[in-house]
């Protein structure tokens, strides 16, 4: 597969990072109750390991459904440099739309499979009005409370960054296009599942969050599942963090650890090239060089036998040090 071209070479949705975000259950630090609970009554953890073994296989299931290629070398209108400055900007304004990270991984895979599946190159005025339409789907129908709602376009609207007409017709195309089925897994989902049983600590977990997000400004990891995704980026971060990652290997996720091992080497390629790659997209580094965020953005990569200059690749390659 080839090598993911620069990210910060384009970076045309100039917006400042809106004051007050928004956090959904999605984008929250504090650990939840339930999640207390497996720590405080280790009884229920056998009963709660199924019940997160079943989601598991749930969502592998419904995540062949939603395959999706490297699709930017066909179309031109996006591009890896594109798309990632639209995902960058999508992060520092996620308020806007109501949105938790969780939700930003479902707009951006919702757009990778539309353009994945497209028969057609999409043409170059409808590409922001589309992956705005992707945004508003999944503030809609990833969180109904406190979503994305109709008088909300108003206040889009004073931001002048696209025109709400075409973006509501784009609505329509999204939604056409998955056949409504906008609850698509994306690897964010992979690691809420993750948290609850594997035995790694809150640091580790917000580690390979920020692995995962960074990853979404790369074209290469498109075509990687999303679960392989998740169980590479966690198996990353414990490592980096000095916990016992081959543990987590063998005993919860489904890929053998040459498979993670290839995912694992890109993802640390990634984070190895950041400073240079992500010069001026920087929306997720940012957010987790903040206390609230643990600082996870100032853990340097593993050691690599690969050069410095090597582009981030996601193919078996020389292993880790």
């Amino acid at each position: 597969m080839s090598g993911c071209t620069d990210p910060s070479a384009e970076h045309s949705m100039m917006a400042t990072e809106t004051p007050g975000i928004l956090s959904g259950a999605g984008d929250s630090l504090v650990p939840s109750k339930e999640t207390k609970a497996l720590t405080e009554k280790p009884v229920e953890v056998k009963k709660k390991f199924a019940e997160d073994n079943e989601f598991y296989s749930y969502f592998q299931d419904r995540e062949e459904k939603f395959v999706v290629s490297d699709y930017c070398s066909r179309q031109p209108a996006v591009g890896a440099s594109k798309r990632a400055s639209l995902v960058n900007w999508l992060i520092e304004n996620k308020a806007l739309f109501g949105m938790c990270i969780g939700q930003i991984f479902q707009a951006v895979k919702l757009f990778d499979f539309i353009l994945s599946s497209a028969k057609e190159p999409l043409r170059r005025h409808d590409r922001n009005a589309l992956f705005i339409a992707c945004a508003i789907v999944a503030a809609k129908f990833d969180d109904i409370e406190n979503g994305f709602v109709v008088t909300d376009y108003e206040c889009v609207r004073q931001w002048r960054i696209f025109d709400v007409k075409r973006v509501q017709k784009m609505e329509a195309v999204v939604l056409q296009s998955c056949r409504y089925d906008t609850r698509i897994p994306t690897a964010f989902n992979f690691l809420e599942r993750h948290l609850n049983v594997a035995e790694s600590d809150v640091l580790a977990f917000m580690l390979a969050r920020y692995i995962l997000e960074l990853s979404l400004l790369f074209g290469c990891f498109i075509p990687v599942p999303e679960s392989l995704k998740a169980d590479a980026a966690l198996a990353l971060a414990m490592r980096i963090h000095g916990q016992p990652w081959d543990v987590f290997v063998k005993t919860q996720s489904s890929y053998n650890q040459d498979g993670i091992e290839e995912v694992m080497e890109g993802l640390n390629q990634m984070l190895r090239r950041r400073p240079k790659d992500l010069q001026k997209l920087q929306a997720t580094q940012k957010r987790y060089s903040d206390e609230k965020y643990l600082n996870v953005a100032s853990l340097g990569p593993l050691m690599s036998v690969l050069p410095l200059q090597a582009p981030v690749l996601v193919s078996p390659r020389k292993r880790l040090i």
